[in-house]
């Protein structure tokens, strides 16, 4: 099965975050099952180190369900999504509709590129690339 990349380069406002909504009208929605979050920093302008990437739902749950968590400064990440099932194991994390990805904890003006990786419904393999932008206070 071919796996869709989101590639998301963001840059931070003043109060170390950046946000895209997807799904709104305006970017297209993320729909598919969630396979794995990649993280690079920006080679000049890293961010803090344990920054956090979230995916939000409708309801503000995180979809990367804290893989996003406590990224490094310096180096390039990778994590699997999934839901844990503590001791009987673990799903994998479904996504359709309205989604908002997050960076925060990053510092001011700092950036760097997510990557999610997910299984698309069938017939809909590809590339998907966005740039995340400040939305709101500050822009």
């Amino acid at each position: 099965m071919i796996l869709e990349r989101w590639v998301f380069q963001w840059f931070t406002i003043a109060d170390g975050t950046a946000e895209l909504c997807l799904g709104d009208g305006h970017q297209p929605e993320m729909i598919g099952i969630l396979d794995r979050l990649e993280t690079v920093p920006h080679p000049t302008d890293a961010p803090n180190d344990n920054y956090d990437v979230y995916l939000y739902d409708r309801l503000g749950n995180d979809l990367l369900h804290g893989c996003g968590a406590n990224r490094d400064t310096a180096n390039a990440e990778t994590a699997a999504i999934y839901r844990s099932l503590g001791t009987t194991g673990h799903v994998y994390v479904p996504v359709s509709g309205w989604s908002r990805f997050r960076v925060e904890n990053a510092g001011a003006y700092h950036g760097g590129i997510a990557i999610i990786y997910l299984f698309p419904p069938a017939g809909r393999p590809g590339s998907r690339a966005t740039a995340a932008r400040p939305r709101g206070r500050g822009a």
